[in-house]
């Protein structure tokens, strides 16, 4: 390690009584470390990892993974980094943008509430720079956590006012929070640590609301993984960063709030471990639609779709905050059906297209789910919460009015966090899910070997079996 002569605390000094929020951050993160993570906690690491190869590769036929990779291999440096979507290595920082973005690309990567948005990027990140270090496994599943941690942290920290002042929490919190995983798997002690956070806080965290729907969404997932890895290998070279740059006068949390300075205030975070927080999607959707959809499921007779000309109306009442984000009245691409809570109810309803993804080409191009949409109507209750974002109980209300007028209502809470005897439960759902996403293309035997190669991830010498699955 290079010795600091000084330390970068720029010109402008934090006013005394302002809460140390980076201190508290860090120290919060290094003594749970020091103290030793419990089993639960990197087995819900392993849990991470399993959902994330999921999501990965199951995006990587995608036109868009397909995009960034022809712009991104041809310039990127020699290395032996896997990238999915392919047979081909690069360096580190490459990789990481590039499976970090396919990662989010179809919506299934896991997601906290706490943070507004999703923590992929680490994953990305570490799973590239652990293959490059030569760490074990469960030096990765450690950092992972570590990572988790200070997403919790920092979403606790600015309390939902950088969602409503524009932003978007997988570029800004998961930027940080890859920062925090990789300067813990390379060993930064807490000193060297403000500085990656102080490189990555002051110049790499990025992401505006306005990319939801967009390709450019998912990229913030890579750009986060890659930007806190830049900022953590900094760090480690012995460059400075700014002190105290969460709660600096001009700050991140300043310049992501829609408050005045002075603000900011110490989280409560409790004894829960941030890992516990982390939700995982089992349908490809934005998560504030899985209510609608869970919905929808328990409005079936033994599961059956309903014929669209059985339906006459269907009235579904979101909260506020999810009408800003899940209410695309008319998709006309794939990644914006995602977000559209007329597109999501009509397709799970009737099961349309047959022999298709209704998320896919064919269910945009469907005739009767087009003539199904114009027959939903989406309404805001304030009853369901005036933030619907504050917490994991994403609820919604869905009434459908069939051809013979019977009304069938149904309002079921989107899946949560897991409970601690429910982890054994939720790996064999993931491996569950791991089968269905797949795609033909990486063959019959990718999700048991991807689950077995997980699941022995905390007992390896390093992570070159599972990232040699990563394709």
């Amino acid at each position: 390690m290079i010795e600091q002569t000084d330390r970068d605390e720029g010109v402008m000094a934090t006013p005394s009584g302002t809460p140390a929020v980076t201190q508290a951050l860090i120290d919060r993160v290094y003594d749970r470390l020091e103290a030793g993570l419990p089993d639960h906690v990197i087995e819900r690491a392993k849990h991470v990892v399993l959902d994330w190869m999921t999501a990965t590769c199951a995006a990587r036929d995608t036109k868009e993974v397909q995009s960034i990779r022809a712009a991104l291999l041809p310039v990127a440096g020699t290395g032996s980094a896997a990238v999915v979507g392919g047979d081909e290595t690069a360096d580190i920082l490459t990789a990481t943008i590039i499976n970090g973005t396919a990662a989010h690309m179809l919506e299934i990567d896991d997601t906290m509430a706490v943070m507004h948005g999703h923590p992929s990027g680490v994953v990305a990140a570490i799973l590239a720079l652990a293959g490059h270090e030569g760490a074990t496994g469960r030096e990765a599943l450690v950092a992972i956590a570590a990572g988790y941690e200070a997403a919790t942290h920092l979403g606790m920290t600015l309390d939902g006012t950088m969602h409503h002042a524009g932003f978007e929490g997988t570029g800004i919190v998961g930027t940080v929070a890859a920062a925090v995983a990789c300067g813990v798997l390379l060993g930064l002690g807490r000193r060297e640590m403000e500085d990656a956070i102080g490189i990555v806080t002051s110049t790499q965290a990025a992401g505006l609301r306005s990319v939801t729907g967009t390709s450019t969404k998912s990229l913030l997932a890579g750009t986060g993984g890659q930007r806190g890895m830049i900022s953590a290998l900094m760090a480690r070279s012995g460059f400075g960063g700014p002190a105290r740059s969460i709660e600096h006068p001009f700050g991140l949390a300043a310049a992501v709030s829609d408050h005045t300075t002075g603000w900011v205030t110490l989280p409560d975070m409790g004894e829960r471990y941030g890992i516990e927080r982390t939700v995982f999607k089992y349908y490809s959707a934005c998560h504030a639609l899985h209510s609608s959809i869970e919905s929808v499921e328990s409005l079936k007779d033994d599961g059956r779709p309903f014929a669209p000309d059985e339906i006459a109306s269907v009235r579904i009442a979101l909260a506020p905050r999810v009408m800003e984000i899940a209410n695309v009245p008319e998709p006309t691409t794939t990644l914006q059906a995602r977000f559209s809570a007329r597109h999501i109810v009509s397709a799970y309803l009737t099961g349309l297209p047959k022999n298709a993804s209704p998320l896919g080409p064919e269910g945009l191009a469907s005739p009767e789910l087009a003539t199904l949409r114009r027959r939903v109507e989406v309404v805001a209750d304030d009853a369901l919460g005036a933030d619907a974002f504050t917490g994991l109980d994403l609820v919604s209300h869905v009434e459908v009015v069939t051809a013979d007028g019977a009304v069938r209502k149904a309002s079921v809470p989107a899946r949560g966090v897991a409970a601690p005897d429910e982890l054994a439960d939720q790996w064999q759902r993931l491996g569950r899910k791991a089968a269905e996403f797949a795609p033909a293309s990486l063959g019959d035997d990718w999700a048991g070997a991807v689950i077995e190669a997980v699941g022995a991830l905390d007992r390896a010498d390093g992570v070159d079996a599972v990232t040699a699955l990563l394709r």
